[in-house]
C-alpha cells in the first residue's frame, strides 16, 4: 500500500511517523525530516499545483492530509489560504483516479453547542475556522472524491506548540511560577494523539465512508483538572477546584461501530506520556 502523508513535519505529522504501524511511507512537507519509516520525502509547497501534480504521479492508494497553513493561528486570512490550498488539492485528486483520502476536521465545526454531539448534530454560532472546515468538507463531497473526515476534538501529545495548555502548565510548575488559567472551569473533550494515529492506521486499510467520524474520548475534563493532573504527576498538590462549565463531548459510537476504534488512553495516561516525552 502506497501512503502519502502531507504536513509530515507538523504536530500531527511527527506523531504519525512516531506511532504508525505503516512503513515505507511517502511524506511531504516544506522542510527536510528523517524517519526510518520514510521511503521517499518530497519537499515543496502544496500551494503550487504543478508540484503537487508531480507528487500525485507516484499513484498513491491513500493520502493522509495533515498539512494546515499557519497553525496555531486561525485568523480569517489564514483560513482563506487553507480554503484555496485544499480546493486546489482536492481538484487535482479528483482528476487523478481513485485515491482514498483522510482529511482532518475539527470539533469547532460544532461551534458553541454543549453536551454530547453526534456527527449529525448541527453547529451553533460557528467561528470562521469551523466554517472553513465545513466548507472544505462540502468541497470533498461535491467533487465525489473518496474520503473519511475525522472531526478531531482536543488532541494533545508530544510535539505540540510551546504555548499549548499542557506544556505551558508544566513549564510554570517547574519554574516555580503561578499557573494562570483564564477559565479553569472551561472543559474540553481531550483525546491523546496516539489514539488518533491508531484510528488513521485502521482507516488506511478500509473503504472510505465519505462521511464524518467524531474522534474524541467522550469525557470532559476542565483545564483546571488538567493542571491538577500535571501537578500531581510532578509530586505537588492540586491547584484548582474540580468544577466544570457545561462541556462539548463527542459521541463516538459511529466510529466504534464501523471501525472497532475506541480511545485507549485516559486523560491521565495521555498527560503522563506527554510529560515523559517532551522537555518543557
Amino acid at each position: 500500500m502506497k501512503i502519502l502523508v502531507t504536513g509530515a513535519s507538523g504536530f500531527l505529522g511527527k506523531n504519525f511517523l512516531e506511532s504508525t504501524q505503516h512503513k515505507d511511507l511517502f511524506t511531504l512537507s516544506t522542510s527536510n525530516i528523517t524517519s526510518h519509516k520514510i521511503h521517499k520525502h518530497f519537499i515543496g509547497n502544496l500551494s503550487d499545483p504543478s508540484f503537487f501534480q508531480g507528487v500525485l504521479d507516484e499513484k498513491f492508494d491513500v493520502i493522509i492530509h495533515l498539512a494546515w497553513i499557519g497553525l496555531p493561528q486561525r485568523t480569517s486570512n489564514v483560513n482563506l489560504k487553507n480554503v484555496n490550498l485544499y480546493k486546489s488539492i482536492m481538484q487535482s485528486i479528483s482528476e487523478s483516479g481513485t485515491i482514498k483520502n483522510i482529511f482532518i476536521g475539527s470539533c469547532l465545526e460544532y461551534g458553541n453547542l454543549i453536551g454530547e454531539v453526534s456527527e449529525a448534530s448541527q453547529g451553533l454560532e460557528i467561528d470562521d475556522f469551523g466554517r472553513t472546515k465545513l466548507e472544505l468538507y462540502g468541497v470533498a463531497r461535491k467533487l465525489e472524491i473518496s474520503f473519511d473526515w475525522l472531526r478531531l476534538f482536543y488532541t494533545f501529545g508530544p510535539y505540540q506548540h510551546p504555548n499549548s495548555l499542557i506544556k505551558s502548565i508544566q513549564r510554570d510548575l517547574l519554574s516555580g511560577n503561578q499557573v494562570k488559567l483564564n477559565s479553569p472551569n472551561l472543559s474540553h473533550d481531550f483525546v491523546y494523539i496516539e489514539d488518533v494515529v491508531k484510528l488513521i492506521d485502521l482507516l488506511c486499510a478500509t473503504e472510505s465512508s465519505n462521511s464524518i467520524y467524531n474522534v474524541g474520548s467522550g469525557v470532559a475534563t476542565s483545564t483546571g483538572q488538567v493542571a491538577n493532573i500535571i501537578s500531581n504527576l510532578l509530586g505537588r498538590k492540586p491547584i484548582f477546584g474540580e468544577e466544570q462549565q457545561p462541556p462539548l463531548t463527542a459521541n463516538i459510537s459511529k466510529v466504534a461501530t464501523e471501525t472497532g476504534w475506541y480511545p485507549r488512553f485516559t486523560i491521565e495516561q495521555g498527560i503522563k506520556a506527554t510529560l515523559s516525552w517532551d522537555a518543557p
